[in-house]
C-alpha cells in the first residue's frame, strides 16, 4: 500500500503540483478496504508491524507456544507466497519468522541445529525476495518447515493426549 500511495502522491505532484496528506490517503484506504477483500484480511493482520509489541507478546508465551506461533507464521508464508495479491507482504512474514527464530534461539540454552538452518534459510529469502525467484519453492519449503517446527513444539502431541 505504501508504494500505491507513494505513486499517487508523485503522480498528483507531477500533474498538479499538489500532494496527498495523511487524511486523504487514509480516506482512500478506507474505500479500498471496502472494495478489495484481501485488503480487509491484511488490515487485520499486519500493515505496519509494531515489532516491539510483537516481540513482547511472543516472549510471554511458553516455549511450545512460541514454536507453534513460528509454525503458524511459516504456514502463512506458504499460503501468502502463492497469492499474488498478498505476495507483497511476504517480506513482513519473513521478518516476523526470523524474529521468532531469533527470540527462540536467544531464550534456549541449547543450540538447535534445525532452528539454525531455518534462521539461515529465512535470512537468505529476505535477501533475495525482491529478485526473480521460484515462489513455489519457497512456499513448499515453508510448508515443510511449518510442519517440522510444529512437531518440535509438541503441541500436537499435547492435544492428542488430552483428547
Amino acid at each position: 500500500m505504501y508504494n500505491h500511495f507513494w505513486g499517487l502522491k508523485k503522480e498528483l505532484y507531477a500533474s498538479e503540483g499538489k500532494t496527498l496528506n495523511y487524511n486523504a490517503c487514509s480516506q482512500q484506504l478506507t474505500i479500498l478496504k471496502k472494495e478489495i477483500e484481501w485488503l480487509k484480511e491484511i488490515a487485520r493482520r499486519i500493515v505496519m508491524p509494531n515489532w516491539s509489541a510483537i516481540e513482547a507478546s511472543f516472549l510471554r508465551q511458553s516455549h511450545a507456544q512460541q514454536l507453534g506461533e513460528l509454525a503458524a507464521s511459516l504456514a502463512r508464508l506458504n499460503s501468502w507466497s502463492q497469492k499474488s495479491v498478498i505476495r507483497e507482504l511476504v517480506p513482513i512474514l519473513l521478518s516476523e519468522s526470523l524474529l521468532y527464530v531469533s527470540l527462540i534461539q536467544q531464550k534456549s540454552e541449547i543450540n538447535n541445529v534445525e532452528l539454525n538452518q531455518l534462521q539461515d534459510l529465512l535470512q537468505n529469502w529476505i535477501n533475495v525476495w525482491d529478485k526473480s525467484m521460484e515462489i513455489t519453492d519457497i512456499a513448499s519449503v515453508a510448508s515443510t518447515w511449518s510442519q517440522r517446527v510444529l512437531e518440535m513444539s509438541g503441541l500436537l502431541a499435547s492435544e492428542s493426549m488430552s483428547a
